[in-house]
């Protein structure tokens, strides 16, 4: 039986020591068999460019493809230029508390464009009755400011685990003056779904067959789960909404019946 790796983190370990080995056995040939010492740019460019690869054979997500190109190039820039460890640090940090949720979840920081506003304020316009909304992931709370504001009278709450994107929603929504809007930090996972009559999410492919597992397991008769983008594959939605944005966004919209 197979090991399934799930930590994006420990598969991007994997990727640049496979892709080290590799050009160290590549060098030991060169030179004991033809003489050939590679130079430090050739090095490098193995090393990222046979990561990035093997990254994208694992079918790591883009961002992470991105990363195993850069890790050789800031290795030999701290080993070459005396550049302050500090900096890397510092660096990591801020990255972290963007990408707070990439690590395990397989979830980056996505943000709705206004498109996606007005669409789901033209779904929510629909409602006679004020309704509770909730966004799982609600990055810098654009998404709840806006239909916060066109709708009064529902409730909208929105959760993230980010340190800074929580931070900077919650400054966000204490700035607008809006007080139909609730941030949590808190994990998506131990949310309970039966109070809200609209669920929001745009998360990435990895986490939507479970995340509509909870749906249906939690959500009350007719309400909604709108995925932005991202479709479960042996679940597909009952409804897709095309936006006529530059990407064509499409919102994918599940219904509880029963």
């Amino acid at each position: 039986m197979p090991i399934k790796i799930n930590s994006p983190i420990l598969i991007a370990i994997i990727a640049q020591l496979i892709s080290l080995a590799a050009l160290l056995a590549i060098i030991q040939g060169l030179l004991h068999g033809f003489e050939i010492i590679l130079p430090l740019w050739a090095k490098i460019l193995f090393q990222a460019v046979g990561a990035a690869l093997l990254s994208f054979s694992f079918r790591q997500a883009r961002w992470w493809i991105l990363i195993q190109l850069i890790i050789p190039v800031a290795v030999v820039l701290a080993l070459n230029f005396n550049i302050p460890s500090w900096f890397y640090l510092l660096g990591f940090f801020i990255l972290l508390f963007f990408f707070w949720n990439s690590a395990n979840e397989r979830v980056p920081l996505y943000l709705s464009n206004k498109a996606t506003w007005t669409a789901l304020g033209d779904l929510l316009a629909n409602e006679k009755e004020p309704i509770h909304f909730i966004d799982l992931g609600c990055g810098l709370a654009g998404t709840l400011v806006a239909l916060a504001q066109r709708f009064p009278q529902h409730s909208f709450t929105g959760v993230e685990t980010a340190p800074f994107p929580y931070v900077m929603s919650k400054l966000r929504c204490k700035i607008s003056g809006l007080d139909n809007i609730n941030i949590l930090r808190k994990n998506m996972w131990d949310v309970d779904l039966k109070d809200f009559k609209y669920t929001y999410v745009f998360l990435s492919p990895e986490p939507m067959p479970k995340l509509l597992n909870k749906f249906n397991n939690e959500a009350k008769k007719g309400a909604k789960l709108i995925s932005n983008s991202f479709n479960v594959t042996h679940s597909p939605a009952e409804d897709v909404i095309v936006l006529k944005d530059k990407r064509r966004t499409k919102l994918h919209i599940w219904i509880k019946i029963v």
